[in-house]
């Protein structure tokens, strides 16, 4: 298993990890978006990466507030040659 993390993204505290193992990737990490009124809040993301060979992938992403899922996305990638 393969493990990583990232602190910081240029404007936004963000903190990050991701894990891999065999065909899949974690990648997690909790961001401040900004606002309508100036203000920001802290969301969570939570992305699953499954390679299915080596010309197709599949992604199930999670966007928690306060630990609270509010918004899923399934999406699934095809190479072209």
């Amino acid at each position: 298993m393969r493990h990583g993390s990232l602190y910081g993204i240029t404007g936004s505290a963000c903190r990050s990890e991701g894990r891999q193992c065999g065909n899949a990737f974690r990648w997690k990490y909790h961001r401040d978006v900004p606002m309508a009124d100036g203000s920001k809040t802290n969301f969570g993301f939570d992305y699953w990466f499954f390679l299915q060979d080596e010309d197709h992938m599949s992604v199930h992403a999670s966007l928690t507030k306060l630990g609270i899922e509010v918004a899923a996305l399934n999406a699934f990638y095809e190479r072209v040659n």
